[in-house]
């Protein structure tokens, strides 16, 4: 991704970017984002884990680093982080009771879950390590393992419990 910070976005300004532009970016896979400099400051609070993440990894190719003035406040993270758990924890009850193929749900919500880990282990400051039934959810969707159905029940207890103890942790901030 690139972003390219501009002191205001105005339509013409990205019409005339997008002639020029879109079939480098296509050719090269680049995806620029066009903002101002009152929009990326006014966004860390909506978007806490996408601009500490641009903050810790950017490089600056031209012009000042405006990086050094977007603040994530930890309750902003840790509201995000809530958030995408919660949804997860909704999304999988959801897909257990209107997915045909339980394995397709819960690793779906793995996959989830997965992700967003690195950034719960540091709002938490304690290392969640993965529970080792994702390994095992992974063989099985990619047909390498079996499973029988008082096993697969055991591991969506698990997870339940796992997701449940999550979401704990973050709603407390620890």
């Amino acid at each position: 991704n690139m972003i390219v910070v501009l002191e205001k976005i105005e339509y013409e300004e990205i019409e005339k970017i997008r002639k020029s532009l879109s079939k480098l970016a296509y050719k090269n896979m680049i995806k620029p984002f066009f903002f101002s400099e009152w929009f990326i400051s006014s966004s860390s609070d909506v978007f806490p884990v996408e601009w500490k993440d641009i903050k810790e990894n950017h490089i600056v190719v031209y012009g000042e680093d405006i990086t050094e003035r977007i603040v994530v406040k930890r309750e902003n993270l840790r509201i995000y982080l809530e958030r995408e758990c919660k949804q997860n924890y909704i999304n999988f009850q959801q897909a257990l009771l209107f997915e045909k193929d339980t394995i397709f749900a819960l690793s779906g919500s793995i996959k989830n879950l997965s992700l967003i880990l690195k950034d719960i282990d540091t709002l938490t400051e304690e290392k969640i390590e993965e529970p080792e039934y994702f390994e095992k959810i992974k063989r099985i969707e990619e047909g390498k393992e079996k499973i029988k159905k008082q096993e697969l029940n055991e591991i969506i207890k698990k997870h339940f419990d796992f997701l449940s103890k999550v979401i704990k942790l973050i709603d407390k901030g620890e």
